[in-house]
């Protein structure tokens, strides 16, 4: 062994005899020592019992680890989706409530006369007692009960099917902005307008008509291919030409003609006068038709 600082070879003396420097302690010889496998958190899984001495385990026992899976609400997708949910309901409630610009009515502020402002002849009339009607010149009145919860108008009628009769009920979301009235179902919206023409002066109708006087066949005066048959059961029809024929039954009551068509009435003051008769709507100001009896 040689002295660190002048490389002189050293005696057994603790200090150099040249440069007179001490001589480090002999170091302790080196011992081998078993890995620690059980302190290794590589081999976690791996059984001591297995592994030979001074070897490597010949049945290594690995296990595998299972994940741990995170909940899903702690997930980023699910946050996502519950903001998309809620800025969904927000919209859809906004424009359910705005869509139409205005707000639901009450029963006695819907009482009254309605026009579609598409065509003036079709329009709703809202009793205060809970019935209606709505009617078209073309086909008549159909009376029905209605009730108003909320935004929704409930309708109940009676529908004519197949020779039988069924009740109908339809609900339409309502609103209203000004003097105009919404109604939507199933995807379809109408407007009407407040019934200018609620006060019109309704024709007086002719008191002495009877049945007897309507029974028969009447040429409209425009186009004599379109008739009115009156029959003395009750029972009638009209139509012709490129028009369809259209059944009723029919009935006059102070000089009132009534005209059912499946449970659609429309109300005619009648008059007649030399063979000529005159039919006036008292559903809808100024519809008026004349006739002239078939010879």
């Amino acid at each position: 062994m040689n002295c660190q600082y002048c490389l002189t070879p050293l005696g057994r003396g603790k200090f150099c005899g040249n440069c007179g420097a001490s001589v480090p302690a002999t170091p302790p010889a080196f011992e081998p020592q078993q890995p620690a496998w059980d302190s290794d958190p590589r081999n976690v899984n791996v059984n001591p019992q297995t592994m030979p001495q001074g070897g490597y385990p010949t049945q290594p026992t690995w296990q595998p680890v299972q994940p741990v899976r995170r909940p899903f609400y702690s997930r980023w997708w699910f946050w996502l989706l519950v903001v998309f949910g809620v800025f969904f309901v927000i919209g859809f409630f906004a424009a359910d409530g705005e869509s139409e610009g205005g707000t639901a009515l009450s029963e006695i502020e819907l009482v009254g006369t309605w026009h579609w402002d598409a065509n003036a002849l079709w329009y709703y009339t809202f009793y205060a007692d809970g019935t209606g009607s709505r009617s078209t010149y073309e086909w008549g009145r159909e009376y029905f009960n209605w009730s108003v919860s909320g935004s929704t108008l409930r309708i109940e009628s009676q529908t004519r099917e197949n020779l039988q009769w069924d009740r109908r009920i339809e609900r339409w979301t309502m609103r209203y902005d000004g003097n105009r009235l919404s109604l939507s179902l199933e995807g379809t919206t109408h407007h009407y307008l407040r019934g200018a023409a609620d006060n019109f002066d309704e024709p007086e109708p002719d008191l002495t008509v009877t049945a007897q006087d309507i029974v028969g066949t009447w040429n409209w005066d425009t186009n004599a291919a379109w008739q009115y048959f009156f029959h003395i059961n009750g029972e009638g029809f009209r139509g012709g030409g490129p028009s369809p024929v259209v059944e009723f039954e029919w009935t006059v009551q102070d000089g009132v003609l009534y005209i059912d068509i499946f449970g659609m009435v429309e109300e005619w003051a009648v008059r007649i006068e030399n063979n000529e008769m005159t039919l006036r709507s008292l559903q809808v100001a100024g519809v008026m038709y004349r006739y002239e009896r078939a010879r």
